[in-house]
Formats: structure tokens, C-alpha cells, sequence
């Protein structure tokens, strides 16, 4: 994550961000246009998903939001709501096998080939379980269906907080244990008075 962040090119940067920041499906991502983008409020993006043709409002992360306002100037980001915000050289939309080429190749530069372009919104789903949203928030985001498929991509995210919870938990019975040993030793071992 943080390579990407640092070391991408302007337009892998913002395939990226909208990715992990709409979580949405990587079909859905190349259908946002300048319009849908909420600069003046709190980032959200809106768009009517491609698969279940459900409207949805996302609000994007701090960095979907600072991306985008930072690429309105260098990329020459025209406020014409009906423009894509993926675009290509001539202002059209790219197409999803432009924008699955784009980010191959950033990411065969950065040496991060393993990760797949669709593991961009399962990371953004896993994101919002760590941070403690319930399977209905995780799906008014993401425009899940079913708790099923939310089960799948945050369910890793839940084991692995359950599991750093019950290490603390471990810990402080550890250290409590150990005090309650050293607390025995020394009373077992002070002088008679």
C-alpha cells in the first residue's frame, strides 16, 4: 500500500485510490465521471453499480479525496460533470482492459505483480471491518447483496482482530501470572524475622 502510495505514476495512483477508497468493483471504476465526484462536501462519489444496477453514494477516503484534488491541477482536470475522471490522452473514457494494462504495468515496475486489480476492493472492505463497521455499513458502501460475500472479504480482517484482542487479552493474564509467581518467590524466600 504505502509503496504504491509513494512510488506510482499520477494515473495507477488514482486507479488505486478509487479502488481501495470507492470499493467498489474494478468494472465500476472506469464509469465515474467528474459530475459524480462531490468536491465541495465530503468526497462522496455517486454512481449506479454496473453488475446490480444499484445507486449508491460512497464517500471516499482522505486519500481517494486528496488524489483527486490534486490531480484536478496536474492533470488538467476539467470541471465538465459529464467527463470521465479516468480518462485517457484525449479526454474519453478508458476502458477497463486500458485501465487493467495501466496498472499491470505499474505494478510489474514496482515489483507488485502478485497483487491483482480486483484485491483493491477487497482491501478497502477489509479496511472498513478493521476499523469496526458492522456488515450492514461494510454493504451500503461496497453495495453488497448479501452478508455472504461481506463475510468473505472482511471475515480475514475480523480473525485477525480477534486474534491481536486475544493475544492483549493473553498478555495481561501472562503479566499478572508472572507477578503473582514473583510476588510467591519473594515471600517464600524473605528472611525470618
Amino acid at each position: 500500500m504505502e509503496q504504491f502510495r509513494t512510488e506510482a505514476a499520477d494515473l495507477p495512483r488514482l486507479i488505486f485510490e478509487i479502488g481501495v477508497g470507492t470499493v467498489q468493483r474494478p468494472g465500476d471504476w472506469t464509469r465515474f465521471t467528474r459530475g459524480d465526484y462531490d468536491a465541495s462536501g465530503d468526497g462522496a462519489l455517486r454512481l449506479r453499480q454496473g453488475k446490480t444496477d444499484k445507486p449508491l453514494v460512497v464517500p471516499g477516503t482522505e486519500e481517494l479525496r486528496a488524489t483527486l484534488e490534486r490531480l484536478k491541477a496536474s492533470m488538467g482536470f476539467v470541471p465538465i460533470a459529464s467527463r470521465p475522471i479516468l480518462c485517457g490522452a484525449t479526454g474519453g473514457r478508458i476502458s477497463y482492459r486500458h485501465m487493467a494494462d495501466v496498472m499491470l504495468k505499474q505494478r510489474r515496475r514496482l515489483g507488485l505483480e502478485a497483487f491483482l486489480l480486483y484485491a483493491l476492493r477487497y482491501r478497502g472492505i477489509k479496511e472498513l471491518a478493521w476499523a469496526g463497521c458492522t456488515d450492514d455499513e461494510i454493504a451500503s458502501d461496497s453495495g453488497h447483496a448479501t452478508t455472504v460475500m461481506i463475510a468473505k472479504y472482511a471475515g480475514e480482517a475480523r480473525q485477525e482482530m480477534h486474534a491481536r484482542q486475544a493475544r492483549l487479552k493473553r498478555r495481561r493474564t501472562e503479566r499478572v501470572q508472572n507477578r503473582n509467581l514473583i510476588r510467591s518467590v519473594i515471600r517464600e524466600n524473605r528472611p525470618a524475622r
